[in-house]
C-alpha cells in the first residue's frame, strides 16, 4: 500500500508497547490525559505516528 502515514496508540498503562512503536520507526506525537474509560477507571492514551518519506 502508498500510504502517506501510518499511526498507532496505546494506553498509558503499557509502556511496552510504546517502546515497541519506537523500534519500528514510529515518534511520538501526542498524549490525551484520562482519555478512555477502561475497568471503572480512566486511561491516558498516547498516540504514535510515521509518516512517509
Amino acid at each position: 500500500m502508498d500510504y502517506h502515514k501510518v499511526y498507532a496508540r496505546h494506553f498509558g498503562s503499557n509502556p511496552s508497547s510504546g517502546r515497541v512503536l519506537q523500534k519500528i520507526g514510529m515518534k511520538k506525537e501526542g498524549l490525551l490525559k484520562e482519555h478512555v474509560l477502561k475497568e471503572g477507571g480512566f486511561e491516558d492514551l498516547i498516540h504514535y505516528g510515521k509518516i512517509k518519506v
